[in-house]
């Protein structure tokens, strides 16, 4: 039988079927009634949402503040050694390229884990818990980033745009890398794929350090275009990682 002849059936059935008025009325208002009393509190959508990132695995996050802290306290080190301005350049890339590989493998471990097809489920389904630890861990890593930038700048004498603009190219070019890896099926089954182009970008950041020419003030205009055409590409792939999340082929990978 079709769906449209069961749907006939059904509208028969509804039309042979009479319903008083009286009873019709006094039904809905007990219902009213019955609602009224379980009614439950309205609970905004910050609240949702905090409480729900409240019972998320905090090992990860524990990881990532156990990296910040190793983070500064090579920054303190490195500045008893008295190293040069390349070499600590170069350290900071690296720094915050451990930062965007991390954040980047948080994602996947929190959100796109072997329970994430519960995530519909919920109040707020993946995309959106995504979207707001984005947002969340952005804001986070713009924090650890000024702090680096404004402490080397000031122990090394180095401009802080300047800075800025080295340590935002390599974390952007991290995301992306990482980012990219995260979105293939082959680099979600296997982590290795992840920790090992994060190994490659970190020794490809010191065979540039042997380059001081590209460090230079008169190298920010490149380092400039660098960044915004690291941040479309950026944009794009997060656009992409959303677009899998909605056809659900991110999660049908976990």
């Amino acid at each position: 039988m079709k769906n449209s002849e069961m749907k006939e059936l059904f509208l028969q059935a509804d039309r042979q079927i009479r319903i008083k008025e009286a009873k019709k009325q006094k039904v809905l208002l007990l219902m009213a009634e019955e609602m009224e009393k379980q009614r439950t509190p309205i609970i905004n959508q910050r609240e949702i949402l905090f409480r729900q990132f409240l019972h998320v695995d905090k090992l990860f996050l524990s990881i990532y503040a156990v990296v910040v802290c190793l983070i500064v306290g090579v920054l303190f080190l490195l500045q008893q050694t008295r190293i040069d301005r390349s070499t600590i350049i170069i350290s900071c890339m690296i720094g915050v390229s451990a930062l965007a590989f991390l954040t980047v493998l948080i994602i996947d471990k929190l959100f796109f884990g072997r329970m994430a097809e519960l995530g519909a489920s919920c109040y707020f389904d993946t995309k959106q818990c995504v979207a707001a630890y984005m947002v969340i861990m952005g804001s986070v890593n713009l924090i650890v980033f000024l702090l680096i930038i404004f402490y080397v700048g000031n122990c090394w004498d180095i401009g802080i745009i300047q800075l800025g603009l080295y340590v935002l190219t390599a974390f952007l070019l991290s995301n992306i890398v990482a980012m990219g890896i995260l979105s293939t099926k082959v680099g979600r089954e296997n982590p290795f794929y992840l920790l090992s182009s994060g190994v490659f970008l970190a020794l490809g950041y010191t065979v540039f350090s042997a380059v001081p020419a590209a460090f230079y003030v008169t190298t920010l205009g490149v380092w400039t275009m660098a960044c915004f055409v690291l941040g479309c590409l950026l944009a794009l792939l997060i656009k992409k990682l959303f677009i899998q999340m909605e056809k659900g082929e991110v999660l049908c990978m976990s």
